[in-house]
């Protein structure tokens, strides 16, 4: 029976902010001192379950990052090949559809991306009004949903709203604090371009509408009206810390004491600039301030989850890639890097062991077939993931699930002219890399089409056929500063044989 299911099998909570950085999680690894975050919610949930020091997404770029994790399939296979091509491939089944068939409840909210190029059906005159019956939603497998898009694509359509995010803001006004009021998705649009004449008060964009602070509530919503006789699941995806780093006022925080950008071109940029309105802020200080408040996000949705979950709850938090932080020169993700490849990466609840740190590399895709695997869901065919539950539930390392985890982008697929303009992260790039552990270590080969973007400046010339082929130790050289290749010509060319042709 139903109530029987719930009782054996976990209900599914997944915690996705967007473009989160492996280092910035608290925790700190070898050879780097912790960053100086406030995260308690996320720092119980590693001690109550199973953290991975080095998770992968398997494409840099938020559209097919997300085709990936919900097909479960390798980027080549996943079907979107950068956020101008398409949306997701429908006729591919996502895990969340074979939950649902499975009995399960299954809802999302957020800023999913899986409908991101016709922004939710309104670019194909689907009718945007109501967040719960979106275009594609339940072909995409959810039950239930409060379905919108995220910072930047919110305002594309200014002055007109044209999902739920942009219509409830453009319900509201603001008092400012010179007596008069403002529309808020005006206020909204002017602080994310960075108006600095309306940004200078901070009221034009106020705690409470900020859009990750809404997106918890909806969360709790969903959770709340599921059914309280069926197992659920929950993808909840916070449009933050993705750029711009804008944050309310009242969130701002200064340390002053967060890590420089490593192999940064020219002088480091300052920390934070308190004379900037949030906008025009992109500073270290602001992305602190979105995890901070997230992590306040994160215990309200657990808990909420905790309260309607009619058995055990299972919870993980990851990011759909991360951000570069002007490493090597670089900002927001594309490139093969590790600030942009790799994320934070926990699991608790359940049957998940306590208090263990996992050092062997991940892949973002497998949570989908683990999630398969407590809910006994077959998984389908063409399906890349493999279940990391044994390794969560206690397995030992050398058991794991995968022995390598493999990422990519690739820009050739479209033509130019069908790229989003307004979009910074269309910058793609064609490169592939493989991860994997070794007797001498664990290393990342990476292979690029030319030369690599926004490369290192350490790393050489690209090879005489044109290709740039590097492999850097991700335990030693977490930031890509040093090409073993020459020292480990087997291992380069091990990892090399293992990626797409």
């Amino acid at each position: 029976t139903a109530a029987e299911a719930s009782a054996t099998r976990p209900s599914i909570l997944f915690l996705m902010p967007d473009q989160w950085r492996f280092d910035w999680d608290s925790f700190g690894r070898a050879h780097e001192e912790a960053v100086d975050l406030e995260l308690p919610n996320l720092r119980r949930l590693a001690a109550e379950g199973t953290r991975f020091e080095h998770a992968y997404v398997q494409a840099v770029v938020c559209a097919p990052s997300r085709s990936c994790m919900a097909s479960m399939r390798d980027y080549d296979d996943a079907g979107t090949a950068t956020n101008g091509a398409n949306d997701y491939d429908v006729t591919i089944p996502t895990y969340f559809s074979l939950l649902r068939a499975g009995g399960y409840h299954t809802m999302t909210t957020g800023k999913d991306d899986l409908t991101k190029l016709s922004q939710l059906g309104y670019h194909l005159n689907h009718s945007t009004s109501n967040a719960s019956d979106t275009y594609h939603m339940r072909e995409l497998g959810f039950s239930d949903g409060i379905r919108y898009s995220g910072k930047l694509d919110v305002i594309s359509s200014y002055p007109e709203p044209h999902e739920a995010y942009g219509y409830m803001l453009n319900a509201t006004t603001v008092a400012l604090a010179n007596g008069s009021t403002v529309n808020a998705f005006a206020a909204h649009a002017a602080c994310l371009r960075g108006d600095a004449a309306t940004c200078a008060d901070a009221a034009a964009f106020p705690a409470g509408l900020y859009e990750d602070d809404w997106t918890a509530r909806n969360a709790v919503a969903l959770l709340d009206r599921a059914p309280a006789d069926a197992p659920f699941f929950l993808w909840v995806s916070f449009p933050g810390p993705h750029n711009p780093f804008a944050v309310p006022e009242a969130y701002r925080v200064d340390r002053g004491d967060y890590p420089d950008a490593v192999d940064e071109p020219g002088p480091p940029r300052p920390h934070c600039d308190a004379s900037k309105g949030p906008g025009l802020n992109r500073t270290r200080c602001d992305y602190a301030a979105e995890l901070e408040r997230l992590d306040e996000h994160f215990g309200a949705v657990v808990a909420a989850a905790e309260r309607n979950a009619p058995g055990e709850l299972v919870v993980c938090l990851f990011s759909d890639h991360g951000e570069m932080l002007d490493d090597h020169g670089g900002t927001d993700k594309s490139k093969p890097w590790q600030g942009a490849v790799s994320v934070p990466l926990v699991c608790s609840g359940g049957a998940v062991a306590r208090n263990r740190t996992i050092a062997a590399p991940a892949a973002i895709i497998d949570l989908g077939a683990t999630a398969l695997d407590w809910a006994g869901v077959a998984a389908p065919p063409g399906a890349t993931a493999a279940s990391m539950r044994g390794l969560l539930e206690g397995a030992p390392e050398a058991a794991r699930n995968r022995t390598v985890v493999h990422s990519g982008l690739r820009s050739s697929s479209f033509p130019e002219s069908d790229r989003r303009l307004d979009e910074v992260e269309t910058d793609a790039f064609d490169f592939r890399l493989a991860v994997a552990r070794f007797a001498e270590g664990t290393f990342k080969f990476v292979c690029c089409a030319g030369a690599c973007p926004y490369a290192p400046s350490t790393v050489s010339p690209p090879d005489a056929d044109g290709y740039t082929r590097l492999l850097f130790d991700t335990v030693a050289d977490p930031y890509d500063m040093r090409d073993v290749k020459a020292a480990f010509p087997a291992v380069a060319e091990a990892l090399r044989r293992t990626l797409p042709v």
